[in-house]
């Protein structure tokens, strides 16, 4: 009876922690097309959680990471986004230097997980964006990234760059400043681009 409990209890936490993952999911997509849908006429269905994601391979085959994004949008949010919930997660960590970081510590377990999943073919930039139990929810992005500068009028903005152990120096920021901050930053090429899609000559 007391391993049948176990097992019980470790579903019910398993299938809460999955809950709590596809919430936060769905949050993170709602909060990109709220920050970039009047300017774009950006909706939900250019941005939203991967049906059956959380590592489900015919999902990720053709959209992986934990947000789909159209091929219409992906020209003005062109990144892979990997969204994490984990309590363990504490943004003290990334202070520490890479070599002294525990291996029990998230952090580089959710780029390494966010980089491997990018096609080398693509011009998608891995994101990570992570939640822990303070309630903030920040970014981590890889630095230096070609093709975008912070913004003059966000140097203001509190943001740390750490060391990982495999993938270079990355960024760590709040994601509402992030979101912000691309936004205003959205390059002119891009603009036009966006302005030009055509649907039917994407699919050929």
């Amino acid at each position: 009876m007391a391993k049948k409990g176990k097992r019980i209890g470790h579903k019910r936490k398993t299938f809460r922690s999955g809950a709590k993952g596809h919430a936060f999911e769905n949050k993170v997509a709602k909060q990109i097309v709220a920050e970039l849908g009047d300017d774009f006429e950006v909706t939900r269905q250019d941005c939203y959680r991967t049906p059956l994601s959380g590592g489900h391979r015919f999902a990720r085959g053709k959209d992986p990471g934990d947000i789909v994004i159209s091929p219409r949008f992906r020209i003005l949010f062109p990144f892979l986004v990997e969204c994490k919930h984990d309590k363990r997660f504490d943004v003290h960590h990334l202070f520490h230097p890479a070599e002294r970081r525990k291996s029990t510590w998230m952090e580089d377990h959710f780029i390494n997980q966010a980089v491997q999943q990018v096609d080398p073919s693509s011009y998608n930039v891995p994101l990570v964006i992570v939640r822990g139990n303070l309630g903030d929810t920040f970014v981590f992005y890889p630095s230096p990234w070609k093709g975008w500068s912070w913004p003059e009028e966000f140097e203001y903005i509190t943001a740390l760059r750490f060391q990982t152990k495999k993938h270079g120096l990355w960024v760590c920021i709040l994601l509402e400043d992030f979101l912000k901050g691309w936004h205003v930053s959205l390059p002119d090429s891009r603009r036009k681009a966006f302005e030009n899609f055509d649907a039917e000559e994407a699919l050929q």
